[in-house]
């Protein structure tokens, strides 16, 4: 199997890849579909990867690991740990170890890594014993067992008289979580190239044999039970979930069914950047994402039309104090307005105008970086409307508002920023 490992917005080259890879890819770069989130470029003659960052698998078997680009000098280590950390925060995903302690003990790619700590929470399981439930069988016999069904009896031909229609529970292990368990642990053992993982797989596969692989994920997932009796598959269910519900690109769910765990790396740093001010918040302060009460046109005819929905705002009960937009950018302070976009300061006028009624404070986030450490001079569209544009450092995971007299400081504890 070949490993190649590279970074956002690198460029991926036919030397890099084998012939067979780089046509695969080439194909899925020119089979994106109009409003689609573009995964890969055409760049001369090579392919330059968009802001997905995880694990893809080619059908020669060429494993592909794209990680964030935070600095221009960091190394894979550094940005696997940090792609890890924010994975492990969005998807609320459980750790018994320290995350540094996880990676020096996996040494390789982001998928060895997710399947080594998945194995570790469906072994818990095993070990504690896999959950049976009473499941309703419906069968015909020559005898009865449970309960008559007496409607399908009376419908019964002559010639099948002596059969009878019977329906009864028998305690079995054939139940949602256990369902959604297999097909997990069947997709990583031909996923994974690590032998101590595929062996692990194998082991546990074998323990769940009796038990059918589960063909309607999203209706096992609502069915899974949260009841005291289960509370030790709790922490498994994150990883399930993230092997068989991936935020994939499009054209990875077609026929080829190879590795795909790919987030876009926009979604991730917003719900990420989310994740960690609603920590901080104080009370009586909310935080909402991705709140859709306004519009940009209120009414037009008897409907309102094109919903302003920004990543993140604050409230005290019902009343928006603050607007924020996480942007996945790198800023430059030396760069012409900053590497700034015009229209996110439109779409940022909007949401002025509309959430805070034109008097206010927003604040547009940034990752820090080298050429971007610490909040800008303020940009005022009026006299009442201001925006801030501030780093977050995912080292710390702190809101830079320091040096800024912005009111926002107001609303979260201290991060003590240095």
């Amino acid at each position: 199997m070949t490993y190649f490992c590279l970074r956002e917005y690198a460029h991926i080259r036919r030397g890099d890849v084998s012939d067979a890879a780089f046509a695969w890819l080439e194909t899925l770069a020119n089979q994106r579909k109009s409003g689609e989130k573009e995964f890969l470029r055409h760049h001369g003659k090579s392919l330059q990867v968009r802001n997905f960052v995880g694990i893809l698998e080619t059908p020669d078997g060429t494993c592909i690991e794209i990680l964030p680009k935070t600095a221009d000098t960091a190394s894979p280590e550094n940005d696997r740990r940090l792609l890890w950390k924010m994975l492990h925060v969005v998807h609320d995903l459980p750790f018994h170890e320290a995350t540094d302690a996880a990676l020096e003990k996996h040494q390789g790619s982001l998928l060895e890594i997710l399947v080594a700590r998945f194995l570790q929470e469906v072994s818990r399981i095993v070990h504690r014993g896999i959950r049976s439930d009473y499941v309703r069988i419906t069968a015909e016999a020559a005898f009865i067992k449970g309960r008559l069904r007496v409607a399908q009896q009376i419908r019964q031909p002559l010639s099948r008289q002596h059969r009878f229609q019977i329906e009864y529970d028998c305690f079995l292990p054939n139940r949602a979580e256990n369902r959604l368990i297999k097909a997990a642990l069947q997709y990583v053992t031909k996923s994974s190239r690590h032998l101590n993982n595929q062996r692990l797989a194998r082991e546990l596969l074998f323990a769940f044999d009796s038990i059918p692989s589960s063909h309607q994920v999203k209706a096992d997932f609502s069915r899974w039970s949260t009841q005291r009796d289960m509370v030790y598959y709790r922490a498994a269910k994150p990883w399930v979930e993230l092997i068989l519900v991936r935020e994939t690109p499009w054209f990875l769910q077609g026929k080829w069914q190879g590795i795909s765990l790919l987030f876009p790396m926009e979604k991730l740093f917003e719900r990420y950047v989310a994740a960690r001010l609603r920590q901080k918040l104080k009370h009586p302060y909310s935080l909402v994402e991705q709140s859709s009460k306004h519009s940009l046109i209120d009414q037009h005819g008897t409907k309102a039309l094109f919903q302003l929905k920004p990543d993140m705002c604050i409230r005290e009960g019902k009343n928006t104090c603050l607007v924020l937009d996480a942007k996945w950018k790198r800023l430059d302070t030396n760069a012409d307005k900053y590497g700034l976009s015009q229209a996110d300061f439109y779409q940022l006028f909007a949401y002025g105008q509309k959430y805070l009624s034109g008097i206010g404070e927003m604040l547009l986030i940034y990752p820090k970086t080298e050429q971007f450490s610490q909040i800008l001079s303020p940009f005022h569209f009026d006299q009442q409307l201001t925006v801030w544009v501030v780093p977050f450092c995912l080292e710390t995971d702190a809101l830079l508002l320091s040096g800024g007299k912005t009111n926002a400081q107001s609303f979260f504890y201290s991060w003590g920023d240095k």
